[in-house]
């Protein structure tokens, strides 16, 4: 269940940052490029979100600081985390505009 909110709040933010950050863009073409890419900023995002949790709850997502093996297994967990938000974001974001694309939006004259 927690990684599902981790999941849910590694989406949200990639949500703001490709809707509602526009401060971000225009500084750079790369940056731009990214956040026109739910893949690329879910990514992002997924990694964010591994360190917000860290820094909430006081342990890694995944591993350990206790042993050098669950210090490994916490370095690894970073970017599988990120892979994993890319991939769920891209997922929600491309659900999102399909499900936004058949809904019937009334027309102007109240029809």
């Amino acid at each position: 269940m927690t990684y599902l909110i981790y999941l849910l709040a590694a989406y949200g933010l990639c949500f703001g940052f490709m809707n509602k950050a526009t401060p971000l863009y225009g500084k750079s073409a790369f940056l731009d490029k990214m956040l026109q890419c739910s893949y690329c900023t879910g990514f992002h995002c997924g990694w964010m979100v591994w360190i917000l949790a860290l820094l909430i709850t006081g342990k890694p997502v995944m591993g350990n600081l206790e042993s050098v093996w669950g210090v490994i297994q916490m370095v690894f967990s970073i970017p599988l985390w990120a892979f994993a938000s890319a991939v769920f974001c891209y997922t929600m974001d491309t659900a999102t505009k399909y499900l936004e694309s058949r809904t019937l939006v009334p027309d102007d004259e109240g029809d």
